[in-house]
């Protein structure tokens, strides 16, 4: 099993793999000669200058702290992967989503940020205050190292402030997508080694597969919406990610309850049936392979 809290070790946190949880024109012939059109020049959008410093307020130690920020209207969206993962078209603003105290350690996605109970907070000081330590970066953009980190302190402040099975739920689906973004980014530019493909590729899956957990736990133990999504998205949602990770089974569960359903919407209908043929393939080649045998 990956270890999906590792590389903490560095922020003086141990032992946290235990927790469970452009085309050139053509020249054209003219009468009178002309003077050559200069191309374009293409503008080339910096990441750093989508975007800027923002301070927030730290619901564990009470301080202020500035974190790098996405510029609202600045990135757009290009395209959706299967499990809603949004790719932008000018970089990849998900790097951004989880904001972390660099005094204390305390991390949470900032659309989740909000405040804490008392004994949340004493758990958080308890748990990962007093070991923490944190050697910035140099300022600029987060690397996909820097942003995994801080995803998976909110992923571990999640599980220390003993909060909801969805918020872990979530910030694992967040991860998972990094995993899937940054070998996409190293594979790019040449960079993706087999042993470095494998690593993200297995991360990726063990973050799916935790995501699947805490969202199956609280489909039926929290109140919609949850995580922004009404019961017909979750669970179109959980129908791909179980798919993504063979979890066959989870995925007929939620697809027949899709299909069942008389409420649920024609576009995510369609897509389910789309999920269930591909089960169908799935179950038929199976089938024909063990015959074979």
């Amino acid at each position: 099993m990956a270890n999906i809290l590792g590389g903490l070790e560095s922020l003086g946190l141990k032992n946290t793999g235990k927790i469970d949880i452009f085309q050139k024109e053509e020249e054209k012939k003219q009468e009178k000669p002309k003077e050559e059109e200069k191309p374009k020049e293409e503008v080339v959008v910096k990441e750093i200058d989508l975007l800027f410093d923002k301070t927030y307020h730290c619901a564990a130690c009470d301080k202020q702290f500035k974190a790098k920020t996405v510029r609202k209207g600045r990135v757009h969206l290009e395209a959706t992967d299967r499990d809603f993962k949004p790719n932008y078209k000018e970089m990849d603003s998900l790097k951004y989503d989880a904001i972390m105290c660099p005094r204390c350690g305390y991390a949470v996605l900032s659309s989740m940020d909000k405040p804490l109970m008392s004994r949340q907070i004493k758990n958080i000081r308890d748990n990962i205050s007093q070991k923490f330590f944190y050697q910035a970066p140099p300022d600029g953009p987060y690397s996909y190292e820097d942003a995994i980190l801080r995803h998976k302190m909110a992923l571990l402040s999640t599980v220390v402030k003993q909060g909801k099975n969805s918020e872990k739920a979530y910030v694992c689906l967040k991860l998972a997508w990094l995993c899937r973004n940054y070998c996409r980014e190293l594979d790019k530019e040449k960079k993706l080694t087999p042993e470095k493909k494998k690593e993200l590729n297995d991360l990726e899956k063990e973050y799916l597969n935790n995501a699947f957990e805490g969202f199956d736990v609280a489909y039926s133990r929290e109140d919609f919406p949850i995580c922004n999504m009404d019961r017909h998205t979750l669970s179109l949602l959980m129908a791909q990610i179980s798919f993504e990770v063979a979890n066959y089974r989870g995925a007929i569960k939620y697809v027949n309850g899709l299909l069942e359903s008389r409420t649920t919407p024609s576009r995510i209908r369609e897509r389910t049936i789309e999920i269930k043929e591909e089960l169908r393939a799935i179950v038929a080649k199976k089938k024909e392979e063990e015959a074979k045998q």
